[in-house]
């Protein structure tokens, strides 16, 4: 059980912000979903200026609408029951394993689907292991064959253009201590950062 939540946490990857833009882009055009292959998440630009990643779970955990649970590992897929009252949502396979424990946002529903804050649980230390300074930033998407963790990163403005994120949260970027600033551009569906050391194409997505 361990071993499986090591390699699902193993597809939260840091990254290096990037730069290769030269003249402003208005902000509508960079807010939304953008996929990153490479890292293989979704870097999520909000109105809002908040910057998330979205990291599709999905090959390791789904949840159904009855609550149930089905992991899959490298040694076979595995089904579980968990349990949910309208607003909390916890799962325990075993006896003294707390795999996750989360309370939906926005009210109680009669439906599992929708997002929720994590609390706690082995997949909450694993997240808060592998993005320290994040606690308390991080949030599951459970919907129909889906389940993403969403994690609250930093804010973000344009300046200039240039893409400048804030210092709070910033040691997550490589090479970053303290407020980092990029140019980008942004052609079409195509989202592209670039830094002396790495560029990174992403698609926008739904």
């Amino acid at each position: 059980m361990r071993k499986f939540l090591i390699i699902a946490a193993a597809a939260l990857l840091g990254f290096s912000a990037v730069s290769c833009g030269k003249k402003e882009t208005p902000r509508e055009d960079l807010t939304g979903n953008w996929y990153c292959d490479a890292m293989s998440c979704t870097f999520m630009f909000t109105e809002e200026s908040e910057l998330f990643f979205r990291i599709d779970l999905s090959e390791t955990m789904v949840i159904g609408e009855d609550a149930s649970v089905l992991m899959t590992s490298g040694d076979g897929s595995y089904s579980y029951q968990g349990n949910y009252d309208g607003t909390n949502f916890s799962l325990s396979p075993a006896e003294g394993i707390d795999l996750l424990e989360m309370t939906r946002i926005g009210g109680s529903s009669e439906s599992v689907y929708g997002e929720y804050t994590l609390n706690s649980g082995i997949m909450y230390d694993q997240l808060a292991e592998k993005y320290p300074g994040l606690e308390g930033g991080f949030n599951m998407i459970v919907s129909p064959g889906k389940l993403e963790a969403k994690l609250r990163i930093c804010e973000y403005t344009l300046d200039g253009g240039k893409l400048v994120f804030s210092e709070d949260d910033t040691a997550i970027f490589a090479g970053g201590n303290g407020k980092i600033q990029y140019n980008y551009a942004v052609d079409g569906d195509i989202l592209t950062l670039v830094s002396p050391s790495q560029n990174l194409v992403l698609s926008k997505t739904d």
